[in-house]
């Protein structure tokens, strides 16, 4: 089955809590809902909200994603830009080998910046800037409401459904369906991430094929940039809040999407919670 968000406006995916006046100029925003926001925007679109978790409310088995579609065309996410996936070949050599070209980018992500108010007792607790984002094409200008739309592939114990539901944070909406089979990812054994792979490391370093959530990769290639070398990024993600367990999720260090990597034997994610949707591999 196909879960597509149809966004609508501008969405705001915090990749971290903001906690007060301090972090007035702290925000930081994820481009599209990752998988635990994706099933959770289902959740509420099937009237699953109270105290139970998204994924095992749902009946899901596998979580894999996400795409960005436009226009009827699919794209995976690299460090704020949107590849084809038919590219994702090209994006792969050119990732690994200098003299190959690489494939150009068809759209970009931009972010804007909004003053917020927390409000505690109907009166103001604290000011804040939101960091939201949206995507234009190349030309500069941005896209039309309702003509971007984030496709996961679930397994999941649902009939179809089509709702406008909060998506993210500050009240952002957008229009969540559940239809069709879908089918099925491939399994990979070099690829690139389409969503972040989390992973754990007690000490300063994470070993490739040892850390926890990087047992299964040999080797990590990194991300396409403009110039050589590919770099090897790592970031911290927060999971986001859950609506139906009324908590905030553990916030994971993570590769970001985008990060090419060969893996150890074929799959088509690789990560800690990758049946959850995270680690998720295209190739």
């Amino acid at each position: 089955m196909i879960l597509r968000i149809k966004i609508l406006e501008p969405l705001h995916i915090g990749a971290k809590q903001i906690s007060g006046f301090e972090d007035i100029g702290g925000d930081r925003a994820i481009a599209i809902p990752m998988p635990s926001t994706a099933l959770g925007a289902l959740a509420t679109a099937l009237g699953v909200t109270r105290g139970e978790d998204a994924f095992e409310a749902l009946g899901c088995g596998r979580v894999w994603g996400p795409l960005i579609e436009i226009e009827g065309a699919k794209y995976f996410l690299s460090e704020g830009r949107l590849y084809a996936v038919s590219d994702v070949k090209r994006y792969l050599e050119a990732v690994k080998n200098p003299r190959v070209e690489p494939p150009r980018p068809r759209y970009i992500v931009e972010t804007l910046t909004r003053p917020g108010v927390r409000l505690e007792n109907k009166l103001a607790r604290n000011l804040y800037h939101v960091v939201y984002t949206w995507i234009r094409g190349e030309n500069g200008k941005p896209l039309a409401p309702g003509s971007i739309s984030v496709l996961y592939y679930i397994e999941c114990n649902v009939n179809g459904v089509r709702e406008l539901v909060r998506v993210g944070g500050e009240g952002r909406v957008a229009v969540v369906e559940a239809v069709g089979s879908g089918e099925g990812p491939a399994k990979c054994l070099e690829g690139v991430l389409l969503s972040p792979l989390l992973f754990y490391s007690q000490g300063p370093y994470a070993e490739v094929g040892v850390a926890k959530g990087l047992e299964d990769v040999e080797e990590i290639y990194g991300v396409l940039t403009e110039t050589w070398p590919p770099k090897v990024k790592s970031t911290y993600v927060g999971l986001g809040f859950s609506i139906g367990l009324k908590r905030r999720r553990a916030v994971y260090q993570a590769l970001p999407p985008g990060t090419a990597l060969k893996l150890k034997r074929e799959a088509v994610a690789t990560s800690l919670h990758s049946e959850r949707g995270y680690g998720s591999v295209l190739c």
